[in-house]
């Protein structure tokens, strides 16, 4: 049977992320027009949907099948998400006409690659030490990896570039942003590629660290 903790580790990241959906569509709500809020909204909601659907199953059994199909949802899941996040990067540099085009281009890729996904199954297991090992074609693992370092390097360096205004509104966001990308983005691209049991459990740990440093900021703008 699978250990619980390690896979817990994703449901908690997906908690994490759906709070952080949660409390962007609350703002949303308040600015309908904030494009940048909204696909906030909308990756972090399809990266948490992508969460809990690595974690659940791996939480419960350790069929290949059935982990095989989950992982691949997740993967449609994630590489939606993160077109989110890359279309944040390009929203103000991009006139409206090629903002569109690119947001149907990056979902058209997200099928396409799942499609490819589909025609070289991922050949999922869980170790001995309960650690859930991916196993994807070696193409999609790659692409999917590269996707994943592009977006959330270009997040990062659109952080940085706009921080001394960012860290005005709130410091502790936009840290806790940053933070995520880094641990989420090292972390979840080993996660597609790895192999290794000791690496994949601390690419799990980095995993939940990163949704962590995001779901902290939202606890505290609530609490404290």
């Amino acid at each position: 049977m699978p250990i619980f903790t390690l896979n817990l580790l994703f449901i908690l990241s997906g908690i994490f992320l759906a709070m952080f959906s949660k409390n962007r569509y609350d703002s949303f709500r308040l600015d309908p027009s904030n494009q940048i809020i909204y696909r906030y909204f909308l990756a972090s909601l399809f990266v948490s949907l992508a969460m809990f659907a690595t974690g659940i199953p791996a939480l419960v059994t350790d069929n290949e099948i059935i982990l095989s199909y989950s992982i691949m949802l997740a993967l449609l899941f994630n590489t939606v998400g993160f077109n989110h996040f890359f279309l944040i990067t390009v929203y103000s540099k991009l006139k409206a006409q090629y903002f569109i085009i690119m947001r149907y281009a990056l979902l058209i890729f997200s099928f396409v690659l799942l499609s490819y996904c589909v025609m070289s199954p991922p050949a999922p297991y869980i170790d001995i030490y309960g650690i859930a090992h991916w196993r994807f074609d070696p193409i999609v693992g790659l692409i999917a990896a590269l996707h994943m370092d592009i977006v959330f390097a270009a997040n990062i360096f659109s952080i940085l570039t706009h921080f001394y205004r960012l860290k005005k509104l709130s410091i502790i966001n936009t840290v806790a942003l940053v933070l995520t990308f880094i641990f989420a983005g090292i972390s979840g691209s080993y996660l597609y590629v790895g192999d290794s049991s000791f690496f994949l459990l601390l690419a799990s740990v980095g995993m939940y660290l990163g949704t962590g440093a995001i779901f902290f900021s939202v606890i505290r703008k609530k609490f404290i």
